[in-house]
């Protein structure tokens, strides 16, 4: 038996408190996880497009961006614990998630946070560092090419 449909079955028995719970972990694990792929394109632009520039990344300043992770994870993940928004079944029963489906101010409001910050900003992020990152390769392999040349 896997674990979603553990805590489904036996979440829901135990209250509202242990379903909230479930459906928090599995988005703040969802939110760190495009995070994090936002930071690392972030930090291979750094290093390829800017090599000499700057401190490259040691221990701390990687403890750090993890925490900063995290941080951000449950900025975006928590409001529905305390009210903006809501964790409810899906419609198959089968999971649960951010209630996509009620119309009213307090809901839709954060899920325009939750788009804005959790998929639109780290898409940008990513589409700078990679777009960046082959304009840098492409011109790098354009000044080999002309230096061949002499």
């Amino acid at each position: 038996m896997d674990s979603q449909s553990f805590f489904l079955r036996n979440g829901l028995k135990r209250g509202r408190s242990m379903f909230c719970n479930h459906c928090f972990c599995f988005t703040s694990t969802g939110i760190s996880s495009i995070t994090t792929l936002t930071v690392l394109s972030f930090e291979r632009y750094l290093m390829i497009s800017k090599p000499f520039r700057g401190k490259h990344l040691n221990h701390k300043g990687s403890g750090f961006l993890v925490v900063s992770i995290w941080l951000y994870s449950l900025a975006l993940t928590t409001p529905p614990l305390f009210g903006w928004g809501e964790y409810i079944n899906e419609s198959a029963n089968i999971s649960c998630s951010v209630n996509w489906e009620t119309r009213n101010y307090n809901h839709t409001t954060y899920i325009v946070y939750l788009f804005a910050m959790g998929l639109f900003v780290p898409s940008t992020i990513i589409c700078f560092s990679y777009l960046n990152i082959i304009r840098s390769m492409k011109k790098s392999s354009y000044i080999d090419i002309n230096y061949e040349d002499y």
